[in-house]
């Protein structure tokens, strides 16, 4: 393993460390912004049903107090369950049926699958993501993508390319966090 060393990137969401040996983890993180909008929402909501049922309640004020705070207590206990135990079991479950799906069906040798590098591991002449092992010198660009799908489900990744132009490997990221991943990723497998 050779040392790589690099200058620590300033992002939204994603993030980059230095393990030991020189080796260095990215992150794309982009599920954990989605995840943290998601779980506001659901607060925000706990909060107005439990404000309206305090309010439309019928009895004393301690009744109209005493609903307000069941109300506020379940939907808090709601959100913190679909935050930290449905979705990331579901996600789990997915990503179990995804790789039993492709280990049961893999493609040809002579054909490539582009991959995901949300997380990955970096060790200046290897990229590491699960069992997936890329050289380094087979990228020679990384470029910035950005997809309109719906209203605010935009997609964006930095796109990495080999030397046929390719693409061999994606990390998606926040729309803050593009332009900076693409210019590091490039100091980062040394691309002129």
């Amino acid at each position: 393993m050779s040392n790589t060393t690099f200058t620590e990137p300033e992002f939204s969401y994603a993030t980059v460390e230095e393990l030991s040996d020189g080796v260095v983890r990215i992150r794309g993180n982009v599920g954990n912004a989605t995840m943290d909008e998601l779980f506001t929402v659901l607060l925000v909501f706990a909060a107005l049903a439990a404000i309206l049922a305090g309010i439309l309640s019928p009895g004393e004020l301690i009744t109209k107090i005493g609903i307000f705070a069941g109300v506020l207590a379940f939907f808090v206990a709601f959100t913190f369950f679909v935050r930290y135990i449905f979705i990331p079991t579901v996600l789990l479950i997915f990503k179990a049926a995804f790789s039993l799906f492709s280990t049961l069906f893999q493609m040809s040798s002579s054909s490539f699958r582009v991959g995901w590098w949300n997380d990955f591991t970096y060790d200046g002449e290897e990229i590491v993501m699960g069992k997936l092992r890329i050289n380094a010198s087979d990228i020679t660009y990384v470029r910035q993508v950005s997809q309109e799908n719906f209203e605010e489900d935009d997609w964006h990744y930095a796109s990495i390319l080999n030397s046929n132009g390719t693409e061999i490997g994606k990390v998606r990221v926040t729309k803050e966090d593009l332009e900076v991943m693409v210019i590091f990723l490039s100091e980062l497998f040394k691309i002129s």
